[in-house]
C-alpha cells in the first residue's frame, strides 16, 4: 500500500499543475483576444504553455522511475 501512496502523490500534483497551466494559457489567449495582438503572439504562448506541460510530464516521469529504483533498492538490502 506504501508504494502506491508514493506513486499517487506526484501524479496528483503534475495533474493540479497541468489544470493550473492549462487556465493560465486560456486566461492569457483570453486577453490576448481582446486586444487583438498578432498571431505570431499566440503562437509563441501556446508553444510556451505546451513546452511547460510537457517539461512536467518528463518530470513526473523521471520522478515515477526514480521512486520505482528506490523500491528496488530497499528489497536488495534484505
Amino acid at each position: 500500500m506504501k508504494n502506491r501512496k508514493n506513486y499517487i502523490v506526484p501524479v496528483v500534483i503534475v495533474a493540479i499543475m497541468l489544470l493550473v497551466f492549462l487556465g493560465y494559457g486560456i486566461l492569457v489567449l483570453s486577453v490576448i483576444d481582446t486586444f487583438s495582438r498578432p498571431q505570431l503572439f499566440r503562437i509563441v504562448v501556446i508553444a510556451a504553455i505546451l513546452a511547460l506541460m510537457g517539461a512536467l510530464v518528463a518530470v513526473l516521469i523521471q520522478r515515477l522511475k526514480e521512486i520505482k529504483e528506490e523500491d528496488e533498492d530497499d528489497i536488495s538490502k534484505y
